[in-house]
């Protein structure tokens, strides 16, 4: 498995997890704790980094020592960044028009 897609699906799984829990709690008490609001867009990036993983980075060569986080950053294609970029700034607009 991809690192990035690694990351990207405990991304998305956190994120969904802080999304019902900040749509609940709008729901049920008509307010939102704020650091809810990252949770759609923390799935956002989950789902951009499962679609565009970065760069040919392993999980398991990941787990080396010599490796840090942001080699895979530095590595990952230009377009690839920019899909991470617009997801996450997307996530953000989706959790603040929730409280509109």
């Amino acid at each position: 498995m991809l690192y990035g897609r690694a990351v990207g699906l405990v991304l998305f799984f956190f994120g969904a997890l802080l999304s019902v829990l900040m749509v609940a709690m709008l729901f049920l008490s008509g307010s939102v704790i704020r650091f809810l609001l990252a949770g759609p867009a923390m799935g956002l990036l989950g789902l951009g980094m499962l679609i565009f993983p970065g760069g040919k980075l392993t999980y398991k060569e990941s787990r080396q020592e010599e490796f840090e986080a942001s080699d895979f950053f530095k590595n990952a294609p230009l377009f690839h960044k920019i899909m991470w970029g617009l997801l996450l700034v997307a996530g953000f607009i989706i959790a603040f028009s929730f409280l509109g």
